[in-house]
């Protein structure tokens, strides 16, 4: 019997919370193949819902090095509008829990200005009706400006539209 919190065998049955607790164990022991993570990855995509987007967030961890949490973000992604308000609204935590997560997400949403998916505008739109999250976007941007080549300028100035969007503190 095995001490791993899960079965072996890829399930069709596995719910969303099963699913994420499959991926956290390959993120902690690093004991299961590429393609059946892969396979995971594809069925929480299939399964997955709107409702699921703050246990989707809440899996991010900037500590892990498998490569698994991205396709849990495309999953989360996937999701257009209701992601983008599940992370608005999960913004504090995950910026406190996991900084460089929160960087990245909302960066990928950043580096969408101009391209046929831009949601830069509906961002910036969300988030100033989104107060809890105004801390969270602040540090974000003083942390971007703190580490300096890290981001292009034209992603600077698309956040800084963002952030002079904001309503003052």
């Amino acid at each position: 019997m095995s001490s791993l919190p899960y079965d072996s065998a890829v399930s069709t049955t596995d719910d969303v919370g099963t699913l994420l607790e499959h991926i956290a164990s390959f993120m902690r022991f690093g004991d299961r193949s590429e393609e059946e993570v892969n396979a995971w990855i594809d069925e929480l995509e299939a399964k997955a819902e709107p409702d699921d987007l703050p246990r989707l967030l809440a899996a991010f961890d900037d500590d892990d090095v498998s490569g698994a949490l991205w396709g849990i973000l495309h999953v989360a992604e996937g999701m257009d509008d209701h992601y983008l308000e599940a992370l608005l609204d999960h913004l504090p935590a995950l910026w406190a829990r996991a900084p460089q997560w929160a960087i990245t997400a909302v960066l990928r949403i950043v580096n969408s200005a101009g391209e046929e998916d831009d949601c830069v505008p509906r961002f910036i739109e969300l988030a100033r009706a989104w107060p809890a999250a105004h801390p969270a976007l602040r540090a974000l941007g003083e942390q971007m400006e703190a580490e300096g080549d890290f981001v292009s300028d034209e992603q600077r100035a698309t956040f800084l539209r963002l952030l002079a969007a904001l309503p003052a503190n």
